[in-house]
């Protein structure tokens, strides 16, 4: 798949990727998530979503309903054990943070969900407010590293 544009062979209007670094990361333009995609578009995501493992989509507005129906063209969708979802669409969770918050949800190091028994395979973020500053949301390549040990640590962990 080419980093700078993806074309599945169909009809499909194409949409293209910058990548972030040469290890994870890709920002994708050319797509809005808020409106219908077809198969094709979907099947591109997805291969570069496991390509890329983090997707950036900028500038979108879409609302609730259009998140939920674009997460589920990818799966099933994951509900939170302990935080409860909006009261008209569960399957989303509000993150806010106000003024009375010591602290911002999920601060410090965090792999989202990876203490359910069948974590969930990917998250999606939609960030409509961030700070002017701090407020990093920083990704690895768990792939990679797990990759690039020897083959005796790999064989220690992969139990």
């Amino acid at each position: 798949m080419s980093l700078n544009a993806i074309d599945s062979q169909t009809d499909d209007p194409p949409f293209q990727m910058a990548p972030y670094s040469p290890t994870i990361g890709a920002e994708v333009s050319g797509i809005d998530l808020g409106k219908p995609m077809t198969d094709g578009q979907i099947m591109g995501i997805r291969a570069a979503l496991l390509e890329r493992k983090v997707l950036f989509f900028r500038d979108q507005d879409i609302t609730p309903p259009q998140q939920l129906a674009f997460a589920k063209r990818f799966g099933d969708i994951h509900f939170h054990p302990h935080v409860p979802g909006l009261p008209d669409i569960p399957e989303i969770m509000e993150i806010l943070k106000t003024d009375k918050d010591a602290r911002p949800f999920g601060v410090g190091w965090h792999t989202d969900q990876m203490f359910n028994p069948q974590p969930a395979k990917a998250t999606m973020l939609y960030a409509k407010e961030t700070p002017s500053a701090g407020g990093d949301t920083l990704f690895a390549n768990m792939a990679l590293a797990f990759e690039l040990l020897s083959d005796t640590m790999k064989d220690f962990l992969s139990d």
